[in-house]
This record gives C-alpha cells, structure tokens and sequence, in this order.
C-alpha cells in the first residue's frame, strides 16, 4: 500500500509540476528570441543618436512616435520608421502615420525617405527621397510608394 501512495503521489507531483516547468522553460526562450530580435536597430538609432521614450515593432519596422490606438488602427504624430533590410537601411520621417491591425497596413504620409550603407560610419544618405507617400503591407513584406522626388541637396 505504500508503495501505490508513493506512486500516486510523485504522479499527481510529476502532473502539476511538469506543466509550470514546461511553461517557464517556453516562457524564457520567447523572451530570448524577442530580445536577439531587438537587437537590429541598436546600432543604427545610437550612430544617428536618435532618442525616443517608446517604440512599436510590427515585422521588421522599428518605428517610433506619439501613438494612440483608435479600434483596430494605431496612429503616430511626428514618426519616425527604421525598416530592416538586407542592402543598408531606411530612415523614414513623417508628420503622420498609421497601422491597421487588420491589414497589416502601414501609411505614412508625405515623408522624406534616406538610405544608408549598414556598416558604413557615414550619415550622408546614399539616396534621399521628399514628398513620399508609403503603404507597407508588414504581413507580405512589400511596399509602394507614390510622388518620389529625389532630393538632389542631400547628396
């Protein structure tokens, strides 16, 4: 008879316990993949020495500015939108913004648009875009823009 209890008794342990161990184990290496995921833009907001209180990731846009949720939209004031890419990087600027949930639509209206090389020390862009208009669908990693106008001073 002791020997059931004992044996009921490391079940109903083994029963609660492996499920908490299980959930810490799953809930430490999501923070670990979300902070190796963070790291991208550390690099590029210290060379430009760009301050920000808060920021919102959707894919791989770093974007920063005053937000606030209206139902399924988010929409930013004075934002600034770093979008990861394989061949340099963008530093988007606009008055406006907005991100659509549902869509996974993101607007940004009339903004100056300037790419840089990655590993270069330079802050003189290597293309240079005013009065842009940008929809990026996050979910499908594309984007379109209308109204380019190179700005030829930036050079």
């Amino acid at each position: 008879m002791s020997h059931q209890n004992k044996t009921s008794k490391l079940n109903l342990f083994l029963r609660f316990i492996f499920p908490i161990i299980a959930l810490s184990f799953a809930l430490t290496s999501h923070a670990q993949t979300v902070k190796n995921s963070e790291d991208w833009w550390t690099p590029i907001i210290k060379k430009h020495n760009i301050k920000f209180d808060s920021y919102t990731l959707h894919g791989d846009h770093f974007i920063i500015g005053d937000k606030i949720n209206v139902g399924d939209m988010e929409i930013f004031k004075n934002v600034t939108v770093i979008p990861k890419s394989s061949d340099g990087y963008w530093i988007v600027k606009s008055e406006t913004a907005s991100y659509d949930s549902k869509t996974t639509i993101l607007k940004i209206n009339d903004c100056t648009m300037e790419k840089f090389i990655e590993d270069s020390n330079s802050l003189v862009p290597i293309e240079s875009y005013d009065h842009t208009d940008l929809i990026i669908n996050i979910e499908n990693n594309s984007a379109e823009g209308s109204y380019f106008v190179p700005d030829d001073n930036k050079k």
